[in-house]
Order: structure tokens, then C-alpha cells, then sequence
């Protein structure tokens, strides 16, 4: 019984001594690791949730939290993603993931469409010594990828259309030009016809509606020149708020006449831009004329434009705000691209050369707009001096209908 006795002392002795000299160090290691690993995890810009095979979540990071609005909660044994993740929809695009067969899958989602923030989803394997046991889903922000793609794809348009020749649009435009001539030369000859006025009347308007289309289709042929050609902007400086004025008495007649109100807000009036006068002013009444078009489809009958500027660290903000119909936002990624168009006229080519003549001016230009409440266009300039850097601006869609 004594040996036993003395047997046991020791052998607890030894396992003290292990317990001391091994666990704890291994314990102290398992931490130092675990930390480590939560630091990394804790420092990605991607969102991560772990699950296994029962779709109970073992794991999910800060990122996580902040991409879908989440708090960072104490993971626990049944935790599920509903515990976390509580937007229906992004609940049942991760199931719909969950139910593919693909090893890896992916799919997109738009977190708020208003601001056409992006979220990429994507669906990886968890693996633990050859086997499957779950899955790990990262989240991503794509929001900037998607803007820098869709810029991409507005300046391949436009190099694409400067591939095209001119020569077609040329051969168009010339014949335009001698039946303008000789319409407007049998609008005089009609005058001296000997026949009722009746039927007078009626040869002067069928020559006025050709007229009319002959303007038409000149324009259109203009716009398609305007948008192929390359720009030779000579940028001058330019004091924008005079040069602006004399924009504003261009078009107030026009606006009268309409019956739409024209407020101007401007904010520092001593404010300098590099310009090209002749081809930015086109850019402008373009804009303007979007938001007439815009107000008369709205048939309203408190139609109102504002122009104002602004100053924000070193760059000149111009907006061009109406209360028209606005635009929806499944087409709001598609107006600056080549024909595109909701009107039942037009070429569908002013927006593009707006955008193409803003990129000219080392400016860039943003749009913010609400279905019913109307749109505002931000064209976002370099003062002078300021011409090397581009400014992040972003217009708020709550401010529209203001």
C-alpha cells in the first residue's frame, strides 16, 4: 500500500510537472496563434463568414460586420447565419449559393441602389485534410471596380466610334444641306403660285414638316460627327461664373417661354477654370435641354431648373438640377453610353459628348436622380492649378427634389 501510495505522489508529481512544462506552453502557443490569426483575419478588407457542414457559422470578421451592417457578436456552438445576417435577400442569394453543386460560385448584389453600392459574394470550400467540411464565404466591395469598369467602357465606346469613319455621316450631311436650300427656295416660290389659298396652305406646311425633318436629321448627324471626332479643346483661363452668366441669358428666353422657373445659387464668383469655351458651352445647353425635355415629360406645371456652383478643396462643382421626371435607376449606368435614349426623338449621343467634353476638361461628372422627383448632373472641374488630381464627389439623390 505504501509503494502504491509512493507511487502515486510521484506520478502526479510528473504529471504536474508536464501539465507546467508542456500544456501550458502549448496552451500559451494554441493562444499566440489564435491571436495571429484573428489580427489577419480582423485586417482584411474582405468580409469572411466560416461555416461547416450544417451551415452553422464557426467564424465571421470585423470586414463582415461592416460591409452588411452587422454587430460582431460571440460566436457560439449552434449559431446560425440568420443570427447574423438579417437582409432577406442577401439570406437568400447565400442559401441559393449553398444550394449549388459548384465548388466555387459567385454572384453580385446590389446593397443599396441608390448609391450603387456592390457587394461580390463568393462561395469557397472549407477543407480539413482532404475533405469538404464546410464552406468559407467571402464578401467584397466591387462598388469602385464597377465605376472604374464602366469608365472603361465609356472611353473604349468612344474609341470605338473614333475608329469609325466620318466619311458616311459627310456624304449624308451634304445633300441635307442643298435640300434645306431648295425647300427654303420653294417656300418663297409658293407665295407667287396661282391657286387657292387652301391648297397654298397645304403645300407650305408639308414644305415646312420636310424643313423640319431636314433640321432633324442634320442635327442627328452632327451629334454622330461631334461624338467620332476627336476633341481639340484649347483650354484658356476662364472666369466661370461670367462665362456662365452669359449661358443663363442664352437660354432664359427659351425658359420663359416655357414656362419654366431658372434659379442660379452660386457660391464664390472669383472662381478661375482652364476651358474651352466654345465646346464646354455645348456641353452646358446640353445638359439644359435634357432637363426641358425631362420637365415637359413630367407635364409639370412648376417646372424649375437650378444652376449652382460650389468650391470643395480645389475644385469647382457645377450642378444642373431639374424637378422632371427623373431617371430610373436600371438606366442611370446606360445615359452617358452611345444611343442610348427614352425620348421618342433625338440621337441619343448628348449625353456622350457632355461626358466626353467634361473628360477633356480633366473634369468628371456624376449623376444623382430619383423617378418622379427629377435630376441633378454635377460636372466637377479643376480650378486652375489644380488641374493634376481628381476630386472623390459624390451628389446626393436626397437633395433633388429641394
Amino acid at each position: 500500500m505504501q509503494i502504491g501510495k509512493k507511487f502515486s505522489k510521484v506520478s502526479h508529481s510528473i504529471i504536474e510537472k508536464i501539465d507546467l512544462l508542456g500544456l501550458r506552453k502549448m496552451f500559451h502557443d494554441l493562444e499566440e496563434e489564435h491571436s495571429d490569426l484573428m489580427l489577419i483575419f480582423d485586417s482584411l478588407v474582405e468580409g469572411i463568414i466560416a461555416m461547416n457542414s450544417d451551415n452553422n457559422v464557426l467564424f465571421y470578421n470585423k470586414a463582415c460586420c461592416s460591409l452588411l451592417g452587422i454587430p460582431l457578436l460571440e460566436v457560439h456552438k449552434n449559431m446560425v447565419i440568420e443570427d447574423i445576417v438579417k437582409n432577406k435577400e442577401i439570406l437568400d442569394l447565400i442559401y441559393n449559393m449553398l444550394k449549388k453543386s459548384d465548388r466555387i460560385n459567385q454572384e453580385d448584389f446590389i446593397l443599396n441602389k441608390e448609391t450603387q453600392q456592390c457587394l461580390n459574394f463568393s462561395l469557397h470550400p472549407l477543407v480539413n485534410e482532404y475533405k469538404i467540411v464546410g464552406n468559407i464565404l467571402v464578401i467584397k466591395d466591387i462598388t469602385q471596380e464597377r465605376e472604374a469598369s464602366s469608365t472603361e467602357k465609356h472611353l473604349g465606346n468612344m474609341q470605338t466610334f473614333r475608329a469609325l469613319t466620318g466619311g458616311l455621316a459627310h456624304e449624308i450631311k451634304n445633300p441635307l444641306g442643298s435640300l434645306s436650300i431648295h425647300v427654303q427656295l420653294l417656300q418663297h416660290e409658293i407665295k407667287d403660285l396661282e391657286c387657292d389659298s387652301l391648297k397654298q396652305e397645304d403645300i407650305t406646311l408639308s414644305l415646312n414638316t420636310i424643313n423640319d425633318e431636314i433640321i432633324r436629321l442634320n442635327k442627328i448627324v452632327t451629334d454622330f460627327l461631334n461624338s467620332v471626332r476627336p476633341l481639340k479643346a484649347v483650354l484658356q483661363p476662364v472666369n466661370f461664373h461670367e462665362y456662365l452668366n452669359k449661358i443663363v441669358d442664352f437660354v432664359k428666353p427659351d425658359l420663359e417661354n416655357k414656362n419654366i422657373k431658372l434659379d442660379c445659387n452660386y457660391g464664390d464668383e472669383s472662381l478661375t477654370v482652364a476651358l474651352d469655351e466654345n465646346v464646354f458651352r455645348q456641353a452646358i445647353l446640353n445638359l439644359i435641354e435634357n432637363s426641358i425635355a425631362a420637365i415637359i415629360e413630367a407635364n409639370r406645371n412648376d417646372g424649375k431648373i437650378t444652376i449652382s456652383t460650389s468650391e470643395k478643396g480645389g475644385y469647382l462643382i457645377l450642378e444642373i438640377r431639374d424637378n422632371g421626371n427623373g431617371i430610373p435607376p436600371e438606366n442611370k449606368n446606360k445615359i452617358f453610353e452611345p444611343y442610348f435614349t427614352t425620348k421618342s426623338y433625338g440621337s441619343g449621343l448628348g449625353l456622350m459628348i457632355v461626358y466626353k467634353v467634361v473628360k477633356e476638361h480633366m473634369g468628371d461628372i456624376k449623376v444623382a436622380s430619383m423617378s418622379g422627383k427629377g435630376t441633378a448632373f454635377s460636372i466637377i472641374l479643376p480650378l486652375l492649378g489644380n488641374e493634376d488630381r481628381l476630386i472623390e464627389y459624390t451628389p446626393k439623390e436626397n437633395n433633388i427634389s429641394k
